[in-house]
């Protein structure tokens, strides 16, 4: 954790590690999810993070009593890096809604709410939850940016900032994207020097994804409803639950 590298430890303040079974990517490939009906272009230059390197990062992580199953999907880096999970890097986090008691697609009018509650959590009491000890003691509390929503895209974006232990400030910025059956984050780190700097490549993450239509938002299905809204809100926040 301590380590004066490029590295940062801190992948996620909910998470249990699943689905990590993919070959790695060859550079400019577009990546395909047959578990969760999306695809991903990667920008030239971006490889996969092998599994073992994956695991053997959330396993140092996390605390083994998580409260809220999450899937890390895929993981991604620049090619150029002499080892995994250097800056910057890209991590794809699936949120099936069912986690949260939802077994349907979210209503138009539930986006909102639902946004708020996956990025407003409280911090300090999700890192308690999450993070061991060793990593937890090796970070700041986070500070978060506020999501934007946008609705006729079906997506937000938010960001997040902090400093690392013998790293110093890192800065996530997260874009979610809404599908029929899960919330889909791609999530990007990068040193906070170097962030402006990738914008390019958040904007390449961002335009190269895309849910197959069996999985992507149905707008025939986004019928507004009065009911279930503060109540799906409530589930998140029950949940404890913070992505970064």
């Amino acid at each position: 954790m301590h380590r004066t590298r490029r590295r940062f430890r801190l992948v996620t303040i909910a998470v249990l590690v699943a689905g990590f079974a993919h070959p790695v990517a060859a550079m400019g490939e577009t990546i395909h999810s047959s578990e969760n009906d999306y695809a991903i272009d990667l920008p030239d230059g971006w490889v996969r993070i092998p599994d073992t390197a994956a695991k053997d990062m959330m396993g140092a992580t996390l605390r083994e009593d998580t409260p809220v199953p999450v899937v890390y999907e895929f993981g991604f880096q620049h090619a150029g890096a002499d080892d995994w999970f250097v800056y910057p890097y890209v991590l794809v986090q699936i949120l099936p809604y069912e986690s949260f008691g939802v077994r349907r697609q979210l209503y138009e009018d539930e986006l909102y709410d639902f946004t708020n509650a996956v990025t407003g959590a409280d911090v300090g009491d999700a890192m308690d939850d999450y993070l061991s000890d060793e990593v937890k003691g090796g970070l700041s509390t986070p500070l978060t940016g506020e999501a934007l929503l946008n609705r006729d895209q079906r997506c937000f974006q938010w960001s997040i900032h902090m400093t690392v232990a013998g790293i110093g400030p890192v800065r996530g910025r997260v874009v979610g994207f809404f599908g029929r059956r899960a919330l889909v984050q791609i999530l990007h780190y990068a040193i906070d020097e170097d962030a402006t700097s990738d914008d390019e490549i958040v904007a390449r993450f961002k335009s190269g994804f895309s849910f197959d239509p069996s999985a992507a938002y149905d707008d025939a299905l986004a019928r507004s409803t009065s009911s279930g809204v503060l109540g799906l809100s409530a589930a998140v926040e029950r949940r404890g639950f913070l992505a970064v």
